[in-house]
């Protein structure tokens, strides 16, 4: 089997994927907050007027906390490395897989090699997005070396021949 070759490619974790990060919690407090009023026997107005005072909050706790930094991922031909959060060294990754592929956007998820790097987030995960206008013309040369990295993986036990165990 051929390994893809080297890409480089540079996610400004803005736009669609930034707007997602701050959309869901707030709509998350304004309806939690809604049902709560609500609930206490409010007004479908003074609970409306929570809600949206809840969202407004929680937009911008999360904006504030979630930082737009670029991250840069590159594929050397043989492993995976990062630079998340404007850091100037890349850190090795034990994988870069595809969580969701919208076609012109690429939701991936990094697993660092080792637990001292430093990332925050969700466990060791790092969560970026990639979209086809950012990474221009290596978009596809991105896509083939994030799916030829999954044609050398093992298959989960019980699977033989690629179709599950009956």
């Amino acid at each position: 089997m051929r390994l893809a070759p080297a890409v480089s490619v540079t996610a400004s974790n803005a736009g669609v994927w930034r707007g997602l990060q701050v959309l869901l919690p707030a709509a998350s407090a304004g309806v939690g907050a809604a049902w709560a009023a609500l609930h206490l026997g409010a007004s479908p107005v003074a609970a409306l007027g929570w809600a949206a005072c809840s969202a407004m909050a929680a937009a911008a706790l999360v904006w504030r906390w979630l930082p737009a930094q670029p991250v840069h991922l590159r594929w050397t031909g043989s492993a995976w490395q990062v630079t998340p959060g404007g850091r100037d060294t890349f850190i090795d990754l034990q994988s870069a897989e595809v969580a969701i592929d919208f076609g012109t956007l690429l939701l991936l998820r990094l697993r660092p090699a080792s637990a001292a790097t430093g990332l925050t987030g969700s466990g060791t995960l790092l969560w970026i997005a990639v979209t086809r206008l950012e990474a221009g013309p290596d978009f596809r040369a991105l896509c083939v070396a994030l799916y030829a990295a999954d044609l050398g993986r093992e298959p989960p036990t019980g699977v033989a021949d690629g179709l599950p165990a009956r």
